[in-house]
This record gives C-alpha cells, structure tokens and sequence, in this order.
C-alpha cells in the first residue's frame, strides 16, 4: 500500500513538472485584484487523449478570496471553443463528485496552483480551438466569476 501511495505522489510530481508547455505569463482579465491562469501540458491533442492543465488564480489585491478547496475537477470549469463559436465542456464542476469541500482563504500577494487532468473527448471535431478556464470565487462577500488567459490548441 505505501508502495502505491508513493508512486502516485512521484508521478503527481512528473505531471506537475511537465505542465509548462505553454506560457504561463499570460493571466485572464482581472476581477477585484484577482486573476486566473492556465497552462497545458500540450497544444496538439488527439481524440481521446488526456491533457494537463495547470490553474493558478494570484491574488494581488489588499482583500483575502474565498474559493472551496476540492477535487480540481470540481474547482474549474474547462472549455473548448472553436472559431465558429462551438463549445465543448471539457470539464463541468457541477457533475463531479467531490470527495471534499473546503474553504479555503487566499491571502494577498499570495498564489494558489493546482493541476488538473482534462480527457479530449472523441465526439469533439477535428481543428484549431481557444482553452479557457473559469473559477468562482468569493470577494468581500460577493461572487466573482474568474475567467482565465486563452490557450490554443489544435484537435488532430
């Protein structure tokens, strides 16, 4: 058992490392001092292939932010958007089941990085997409919408 468990901490490591393909400079638009990037582990995928997303949401206003801490697949709504305006989820929080669900309070000047795997699923058209991720999060007792930077990705 601790065999498996250590396993799966090295190889969350490999992931974590191995997320930067893309720039990681570039922040979505921010709201109340707040700001949401994503970086993927690739920009070309195929059809039934796993991603890895990197999320980090920087806080650099004077306010602490409150998100719930969970699963990262319940924490980030992920979508594909063709330049026809066609979306594809990737990633809807409301269908997962998260097995926790914690506030946590992101303090200013502070960072908070998560990763979190994506499937590219095999009813998504071939052809060039934007990424983008969005985040809610509570700022002096009001619910922002965060929407991160948009990545390019191409679906072969």
């Amino acid at each position: 058992m601790k065999l498996i468990n250590i396993t799966l901490v090295l190889l969350t490591g490999l992931c974590t490392m191995k997320v930067l393909s893309q720039d990681t400079n570039q922040w979505g638009e921010p709201v109340s001092g707040v700001q949401l990037s994503i970086s993927s582990s690739n920009s070309v995928l195929s059809t039934g292939s796993t991603m890895i997303l990197q999320c980090r949401v920087r806080n650099f206003s004077t306010n602490d932010v409150f998100f719930t801490l969970s699963d990262t697949r319940a924490m980030f709504e992920v979508s594909l958007i063709s330049d026809s305006g066609k979306s594809y989820e990737l990633n809807n929080p409301a269908s997962q089941d998260a097995t926790y669900n914690l506030p946590y309070k992101l303090t200013p000047g502070k960072t908070y990085e998560s990763v979190l795997p994506l499937q590219v699923y095999k009813n998504i058209e071939l052809g060039h997409y934007k990424l983008q991720a969005t985040q809610n999060v509570r700022i002096q007792d009001e619910r922002h919408k965060l929407v991160s930077n948009l990545l390019n990705i191409q679906i072969k």
